[in-house]
């Protein structure tokens, strides 16, 4: 048994945008971030990923120290 594959539209003719595209706009995705986000290399991802990492681990650690004394 093969899983369904998504219904995925064909890409629009050039110059116009595609409409998955215009719907996750619609929809509220942050269409900027995400762009920027997909004209970085991996190894930008996985820095800003690093960078994300750490400071959640001062946020937190910090809360965590707060609440143990």
């Amino acid at each position: 048994m093969s899983a369904a594959q998504p219904q995925v539209a064909p890409p629009p003719p050039p110059g116009e945008e595609h409409p998955d595209w215009r719907a996750a706009g619609e929809f509220g995705v942050d269409l900027a971030l995400l762009e920027m986000r997909l004209n970085m290399t991996p190894h930008q991802r996985l820095e800003a990923l690093a960078g994300m990492e750490r400071l959640h681990r001062q946020i937190f650690g910090r809360a965590a120290a707060k609440a143990a004394g």
